[in-house]
Order: C-alpha cells, then structure tokens, then sequence
C-alpha cells in the first residue's frame, strides 16, 4: 500500500498508508494531494497553512493560507503571498495578505507586511492596508480617508524630483 503506481496511461502516481499523495500527469503537471494537477506544481490540502512554492538558493516564495474555513473575522488574514529571503529556513520577509476589513465577508482588503528584524520566526508587521473602498492606510488599519498616515514622532511626506529642470509639488485641488 505504499510504493510508485500508474493510475492510467501515461500517469505515475505514488501512494503511502494506501492513499496517492503524488501524481505527475500525461501532461508533467504535478499534484499534492490531488488527482487533477491544473498548473506545473498543483499543491490541495484543506489542513495546510503553508506552501513553499518555489525556491532559489537565497529567495522562497510561499502561499498561505491564515484562515482556515468558516466566515472570517474582521482582522483576519485569509490568502497570503510570503516573500522570504533564506531557504534553509523557510523565513517570509514580507508578504501581502487579503484582510477581512469589514463583517461583510464580500468587503476584503490587502494588506501589505514586512519583518521587523531579521530574527528567524519573528511575525511579519502590517505597515499598509488598502481597503475595499480604495482608502489607503499607512501605519493604521482603520483609514477613514482616501491616504490616511499615523506613526509616532514628526510625520512627512516629501516629494522630490530627481531632474534639474523640473519641479517637485504637491497640489491640492477643491
């Protein structure tokens, strides 16, 4: 019940404890934990919460998934894409997340993580949401405005053109 098999023509699929958990299809697709592989690399687990996706010798992609079923919380994170910088430790570096911004489970937003250090398992920090309606926070989760920006200490915007016969500006229109 354990072993490499050939469910059909063509496909090679493996199994352990009697159930497939592998198969490559006539098409090179690979699926984990499906028997339909729809992309080169088909990962479908109801239970898993992380997925590395593809990784290089100093870089990882991973695809997560924070919430896992029933109607989300407003704060919760549902689908994420994790950047990381160290394979060998699978760390995600920053990520952008579907946020449940509202009790409405139609009205997400994205909201945009990075590490605070470079120690191994520390949480990513939420620094940006967009919601739903467009408004746009940094340093807050709750923007009442179109661009609303908090933080501690002196807040500045600056606006600086890099070309000598250019101006930089900022204007405000009624």
């Amino acid at each position: 019940d354990t072993g490499w098999f050939s469910p059909s023509e063509n496909t090679l699929a493996a199994s352990t404890g009697g159930t497939e958990r592998i198969r490559i299809n006539s098409s090179g697709n690979i699926g984990v934990g499906t028997i339909s592989p729809l992309s080169p690399m088909h990962i479908e687990d109801a239970q898993t919460s992380i997925t590395t996706v593809t990784t290089t010798p100093n870089s990882s992609l991973f695809l997560t998934r924070d919430h896992l079923g029933g109607d989300p919380s407003i704060g919760t994170y549902g689908a994420i894409l994790g950047f990381g910088n160290n394979r060998t430790h699978l760390k995600q570096t920053a990520a952008i997340a579907v946020k449940q911004t509202t009790s409405d489970p139609d009205h997400s937003g994205l909201a945009f993580l990075t590490s605070p250090n470079s120690n191994i398992g520390t949480d990513l920090t939420e620094q940006m949401l967009l919601l739903h309606d467009g408004k746009l926070g940094l340093g807050t989760d709750t923007p009442s405005e179109h661009l609303e920006i908090q933080g501690t200490g002196d807040q500045k915007i600056e606006v600086e053109s890099t070309d000598a016969n250019a101006s930089s500006m900022v204007t405000f229109k009624n």
